[in-house]
Order: structure tokens, then sequence, then C-alpha cells
């Protein structure tokens, strides 16, 4: 029966991973990136019968059910105390790429900050970087995507919050070890 079930699980983490594969695939191909205008991001042409990929993104982070993934060390699992824009309390979720990786992000890792209010039961936003080699090599190569609570993409001055976007990229730039990520920073 274990090694049934270690054989599914097995099984299942390679279903997940050839659905990110062919995310990055659809992201970086022929299409264009996604282009910053002001601080933030307009989604690049795409056809009518293809979804952005900041929604292709967001479904597969719910089919990857992002919530069962574990934090960094060192960061609580059940939240910490957060700060403008991301809300007053925050949790974080890793992917498997980032947590075998947090001293050097490779690409394909996802990090995932759920932003909460001051009770930290009201889910404000979640927000996304996702490390795509040659996607934005001046910004480390993160994509960035803020989502509402119900999975829409947000928006700001009518443009989608996803992709190189401004203020993410202005703010991150000051984290240690020149990654882009705070939350492995020396605390």
């Amino acid at each position: 029966m274990v090694r049934k079930t270690q054989f599914l699980l097995a099984v299942a983490a390679v279903v997940l991973c050839a659905g990110l594969a062919q995310l990055v695939m659809a992201q970086s191909g022929t299409r264009s990136y996604p282009q910053t205008q002001g601080t933030q991001a307009t989604q690049g042409s795409a056809s009518r019968a293809e979804a952005p990929f900041d929604d292709r993104l967001w479904s597969y982070l719910k089919q990857a059910q992002y919530r069962n993934w574990a934090s960094l060390p060192g960061v609580p699992a059940d939240g910490y105390p957060g700060n403008s824009p991301h809300g007053e309390r925050v949790k974080l979720y890793v992917n498997r790429t980032a947590a075998a990786g947090q001293d050097g992000f490779r690409a394909g890792s996802i990090l995932i900050k759920e932003n909460y209010d001051a009770s930290g039961d009201n889910l404000m936003a979640v927000t996304v970087m996702y490390r795509s080699e040659g996607f934005a090599p001046e910004s480390g190569d993160w994509y960035w995507a803020k989502y509402e609570p119900d999975g829409r993409v947000s928006a700001m001055n009518n443009m989608r919050v996803s992709g190189r976007v401004g203020m993410c990229i202005d703010c991150h730039r000051s984290a240690e070890g020149n990654d882009f990520v705070f939350a492995n920073d020396a605390q």
C-alpha cells in the first residue's frame, strides 16, 4: 500500500510539473512578454482562444493546491506580520524548486504570499513571484502577479498587475543578496 501511494504521488508530481512546463513554454515561446508601462505591466497580444499567461498561472497554482506547499525555513508557516503593500498579516508558500534553492532561487521557483488584514482572517490579495529564465534579466527574471481573493488578476489604473511590475521590482530590488526576495534575508 505504501509503494502504491508513493507511486501515485510521483505520478501526480510529474503531471503537475508537466503542466508548469507547458506554462513556461507558452509564456516564453513566440508570444511577446508583457511590456512595462509606468509602474504596471500590460498583457501582450494573445490569441482569443488562449488565456493570458497570468490567468493560466493562477489556474496552475489552484490545481497544484499551493496552500499545501511549505514555507521557507525560518518563516512561520502560520503567517507573520506584514507591511505595505502586502497587508498586515501574510503567509508565504513556496514550491519545491524554491524550497530547494533558497540560496539561489532557480528558474521555476514560485513564491506565493497571501495578504491578509490585521485579524489574519480576511484574505485581501495573493501575490506571486515566478522565476522564468530569460524573462527579465534586469529584475532577476521574476514574473510578478497580484490576484484578488477570487483569482482575478488585480488591476491598477485599468492595467493588469502582472509581468514586469515596476512597483514590485522597485521595492524588491532592495532585498539582500541581489535576488529580489526578502524572505531569505538575514533577520
